[in-house]
């Protein structure tokens, strides 16, 4: 492209405004961007930081989840597990509920086994109490939220 062509093309891209692309032959260079003239801004803020530091024993990955109740009248009285999704754990303190739902943070406390929901999914439920526990085969997280609803969510090692 001659530099007459060039003065032009850049003028016109100038007339057109900073959000406007100008076609050329696909051997130019791209015109250089416009100069922004916005305020710069502020970067946002870093999501919560959950402890990454997981001890060996916790075991991450899909765990299954189930509500767990009791129905009928004594002596009849049956236990039921009606299935209510799945909460993904992985080994940088992020967490996914769901296949397809919402990502989180969470943070876990060895001496006490307990589990915190940092934000996310499980954090807006603002459940009472999140329990951690693993045998030979298994890990279990149990969850209570405030209204008595229990959650027991098992993984298989």
């Amino acid at each position: 492209m001659n530099a007459l062509v060039a003065v032009a093309v850049v003028s016109a891209a100038a007339a057109l405004g900073p959000c406007t692309k100008v076609r050329t032959d696909a051997n130019d260079a791209a015109p250089a961007a416009p100069a922004s003239t916005a305020a710069p801004t502020t970067a946002p803020a870093p999501p919560p930081t959950a402890s990454v530091a997981l001890p060996a024993s916790f075991a991450i990955g899909a765990y299954a989840c189930t509500h767990d109740y009791w129905t009928g009248a004594s002596p009849y009285r049956q236990r039921r597990s009606d299935p209510t999704g799945s909460i993904t754990l992985r080994p940088d303190g992020t967490y996914r509920w769901l296949d397809d739902g919402g990502t989180g943070h969470f943070r876990f406390d060895a001496a006490s086994s307990a589990v915190t929901w940092i934000d996310g999914p499980l954090a807006d439920k603002r459940p009472r109490k999140t329990t951690y526990r693993r045998n030979a085969r298994t890990s279990q997280i149990d969850i209570t939220f405030a209204d008595g609803v229990d959650w027991s969510c098992g993984h298989n090692l």
